[in-house]
Order: C-alpha cells, then structure tokens, then sequence
C-alpha cells in the first residue's frame, strides 16, 4: 500500500480549510473567548471526575475557548498543550492569556498542530511520550461534518492513529451527538466507552443559536495500550495482488479502510464491504 498518511493529511487539513479557520478567527477577533456545545463551567466536574491526578493533557482543535484554562486552574499541578491548527487562533489565544501564560509558562502552553498531518512531528514542548488525556471539544465533530461527502474512512482512520499514538489513557470528547460514530465507537484500541449527559450550560453549535441542542454528551473512551494494529489475512491477501490498492475516489487504501472496521466482522464481510466502496463511493480527492 503506496498512499501515505501525509499525504492523506494534506488532502484532509489542505489550504482551504485552513484558510477557513483563519479568516473565522481574524473575524471574531474582537471576541475574548467562543464557546460552541458547552460552557466550561458545566463541565468542570464531570471532566474532573475523569481526569487523573497531576496529569499531561492535550486539547485538540481549541479554538478560542477557555476550556483548559479553566480546567488547569482546578487540576493544579498539571501539564496542558492546547492546539488548534489556525496560527491565528493560538495568537489570539496567547495574546488573551499573557499574564496567565507568564505564570504558569512551563505546564501551560497553546501550540500550532495539524494532527491529521504532524501525527509524527509532535510540537516542540512535547517530549514525544503520550499523554493521560486528549481532550477534545468540537473537533471531531468538524472532521465528521466535513467527512459526511469528503473521505470519510481516510480521514476517521488518521484520526484514530493519532489518537492511539498520543493518548496514554482517555479520550475525552465533549459533543452534541449521542452516539459516536462506528468505526470510533468500534474501535479496537478502545477498551471501554461510557458516555455522561450534559444538561446545563448549553451553548450554540458553530454560533447558531437555532441549532442550540437540548442536552450535549462526553464520551469517555478508555485506550487499551495494549492493542496494536496488525494486518490481517485479508489485507494481506490484498497487498499480494496489488500493493497500490486505492480507491479511486476518495483515496483511501485497503488497509486504512479495512483497519476502520469491527475487527469481529468475518474476512469475507470485510472484503465485501471494501468492493462496495470502491463501487459507490462519490467522495472526490482534494488537491
């Protein structure tokens, strides 16, 4: 199998979409902090109650929210790297918090990160070793909008890789949907999942107020470290016939697409499921 995750990743985070993010930040530049979903305050016990003691936590797709602020200043003593992948938004960020940063600038930081395309070049504060927690509040839920038409096993598939190299023990993720999604909540390198409902502090989704939802959701996924991805028969019986199996599509290689599935389906069910793909898939690549 040829098609690399970098590249993958660019076609995923590629120039539009982070032009997108950073005409979004410059323009609600006048804002202090947006919170989508939820407001942190609601959140702060039921993270806590799921966070260990002096952990190393990363937030992923920040945005401009005061989430891990928050969370810090209850989890004291802790280490947190908080992401996005706009410049433009962590400068916001950084600039919003200076006297904060000036404090606490060797457990706090905000750091530029494409994780669908620096899976492997960790930014330089972190010390290349996972953390107890990612975090993560809208993030998937914009990789999964934006993957309902647009390669949607590819990108879901780079996500979880970046999830099991970086995450020691919990993925947190705070959204409005009440169940994740498959090929997340199928997950092999998941050992359990449980999911606490949220009532109070709601907040809009993506700034529509007409969207607010009546009840939003964390879903805690436990890591098993012990799992580790391996070929099976099938991918192996398809990497003898043809080592550049891609769809045509979207992109996505046999490997990737079987990996994002129940490992319980049988071989044949598998094999089945990819043929359909390569057949009615309507994603297009992104150049």
């Amino acid at each position: 199998i040829t098609k690399s995750f970098s590249k993958l990743g660019e076609n995923m985070q590629g120039s539009k979409t982070l032009d997108f993010w950073n005409r979004l930040h410059d323009q609600n530049a006048a804002e202090e902090s947006i919170e989508w979903i939820v407001h942190p305050s609601s959140l702060l016990e039921t993270l806590m109650s799921n966070i260990p003691s002096t952990p190393r936590v990363l937030e992923i797709g920040c945005g401009t929210s005061s989430l891990s602020k928050c969370l810090y200043e209850h989890v004291m003593p802790a280490e947190f790297c908080v992401t996005d992948v706009s410049p433009v938004c962590i400068q916001h960020n950084e600039s919003r918090d200076a006297e904060f940063l000036q404090k606490h600038s060797s457990q706090f930081t905000y750091q530029v990160w494409n994780i669908l395309e620096d899976i492997d070049q960790q930014p330089h504060t972190i010390e290349g070793k996972p953390f107890d927690v990612i975090l993560d509040k809208g993030c998937l839920d914009t990789f999964l909008f934006r993957s309902e038409t647009k390669l949607h096993y590819s990108l879901i598939s780079t996500f979880l890789r970046f999830l099991l190299k970086w995450t020691k023990e919990k993925y947190l993720v705070i959204t409005p949907r009440p169940k994740l999604p498959p090929l997340l909540r199928d997950y092999p390198g998941f050992s359990n999942l449980t999911r606490h409902t949220l009532t109070e502090g709601l907040a809009d989704l993506e700034g529509d107020h007409t969207r607010r939802k009546q009840a939003v959701y964390l879903h805690v996924c436990i890591v098993d470290r012990t799992y580790k991805p391996t070929s099976s028969l099938l991918d192996q019986k398809l990497s003898n016939e043809d080592e550049t199996i891609v769809c045509d599509h979207c992109g996505i290689s046999s490997n990737d697409f079987l990996g994002g599935l129940n490992p319980g389906l049988p071989e044949v069910k598998k094999l089945r499921q990819w043929r359909g793909h390569q057949i009615h898939c309507r994603a297009t690549v992104q150049n």
